[in-house]
């Protein structure tokens, strides 16, 4: 005991500025973690453990989902990117996955940051963050939560990056008049917004604006931000996985049984989630300050932008494939768990960690093939202005270019002259119950 307690102390002088990064458990909250006793306590034995950091993946255990997908799975598993704090206190990117059939996550190279914006002063400080991956030259939107000048939290790809995006900009919201778009009945909002702030951080407004969308989208639909996923990519097959020792975050034994839910890569759904009325939500995204101001139906800029709408059709055809090869029941499944998991849902419980990842809170879709409802949404922004396009269509219309292409047209034509009838919300009112539904400190 001597020993071990002098060797404790020796130790603790080289990890005293470093012992608070990542360490934080993103598993509770975090105001009651920063005054338990017991944790400072734990919190000394991990650094003493040689910074054991977890990077929690989405593993769900529902009981319904498992009934949904049926077998004798015990688990199922999405793989995802996540970005964490390794044991050197740097930010880096994992991959969740599987290799020779056991659950595992593999270890990227770290991140820089490239620039920094401050969301909000505190105790709580809130960032976004532009990162460098110079292993794939790729640059990545990240959120961070820090407390006392050390990570407690880190986001990407999720909810949490919406809502520091949020935090970020500001707005008023305005329902619009209905429009025909493609024949069919469009409501209408009109945001007025400023993300300048975000803009000159990300470089790449689009992807500013569509995380700023999601926290507008969730207020004025009714979506569950635990169930609205960002940049979602879409079930294409499955394998089985037994957990491993990577199990362990969420109670699973090294032989549990597990069904990892592959996902499409390449161009993904911007916005996908589960309306709590079962129905699929689908939101695109487009900015229109591509076009000129008054864009011909035969320019290359508008065609080119029109040919990114229209693959939505090669989306929803392999959805459409997707569900009819293996059933609605497990597909329902399949696409609750993606929405859930590019949301930020995860393993909950039994690591230490920096990634943002919350209990999952499951809504199945109800699937009918080509009849499957979908609301979807059109959001086109030019300058601070945003017309957000929502309407009760089929799975089986979006997989109809020549029924897009319309809309396409219809909605751009419009952009301009949809009117304001009357103040909605303010954007921050929507940002703020949008942050209260998700475990973050406030």
């Amino acid at each position: 005991m001597a020993g071990a307690l002098q060797a404790f102390s020796t130790y603790a002088q080289g990890v005293e500025a470093a012992r608070w990064v990542g360490i934080a458990s993103s598993f509770v909250d975090v105001a009651s973690l920063l005054n338990n006793k017991r944790w400072l306590g734990y919190r000394q034995l991990a650094a003493l453990a040689a910074f054991d950091y977890k990077t929690p993946g989405p593993i769900f255990t529902s009981e319904d989902l498992l009934k949904r997908v049926g077998g004798s799975y015990q688990f199922v598993f999405v793989g995802k990117r996540k970005i964490g704090v390794d044991q050197g206190g740097s930010l880096r990117l994992y991959c969740i996955g599987s290799e020779r059939g056991v659950l595992r996550m593999f270890s990227r190279s770290a991140l820089s940051v490239e620039k920094s914006l401050t969301v909000s002063m505190g105790e709580y400080v809130w960032e976004l963050l532009r990162l460098y991956d110079a292993r794939e030259g790729e640059h990545l939107l990240a959120a961070r939560i820090s407390s006392r000048g050390k990570t407690v939290v880190v986001g990407y790809n999720d909810a949490f990056v919406a809502a520091a995006v949020g935090r970020a900009s500001k707005g008023i919201v305005y329902r619009g008049n209905d429009v025909s778009l493609g024949g069919v009945a469009f409501r209408t909002h009109v945001m007025d917004f400023d993300s300048s702030a975000v803009d000159g951080l990300v470089d790449m407004r689009e992807t500013g604006v569509k995380y700023l969308v999601g926290p507008a989208i969730s207020g004025l639909l009714g979506a569950d931000p635990r169930m609205l996923g960002f940049e979602v990519g879409l079930p294409t097959g499955f394998g089985s996985v037994t957990a491993g020792s990577y199990g362990a975050l969420t109670g699973l034994g090294p032989n549990s049984k597990g069904l990892q839910i592959y996902v499409g890569t390449g161009p993904r759904p911007d916005l996908l989630g589960v309306l709590p009325t079962g129905r699929l939500l689908w939101v695109e995204v487009k900015n229109l300050d591509r076009l000129p101001k008054y864009p011909l139906e035969g320019d290359l800029d508008y065609l080119a932008l029109k040919s990114e709408f229209l693959a939505i059709a090669d989306r929803a055809q392999r959805l459409l494939a997707f569900i009819k090869d293996i059933g609605p029941s497990r597909a329902s499944a399949s696409l609750a768990s993606v929405a859930a998991a590019f949301a930020g849902a995860g393993a909950s419980g039994g690591g230490v960690s920096s990634a943002f990842v919350f209990s999952p809170v499951f809504t199945m879709p109800v699937l009918s093939g080509k009849d499957t409802k979908v609301v979807f949404v059109v959001v086109l922004f030019r300058g601070g202005r945003a017309v957000i396009y929502n309407a009760e269509v089929t799975l089986g219309s979006l997989a109809d270019k020549s029924f897009l292409g319309r809309i396409f047209d219809d909605a751009v034509a419009a952009f301009g002259s949809v009117e304001k009838v009357e103040r909605a919300a303010d954007l921050q009112e929507l940002v703020e119950a949008y942050v209260q539904a998700l475990p973050l400190p406030k």
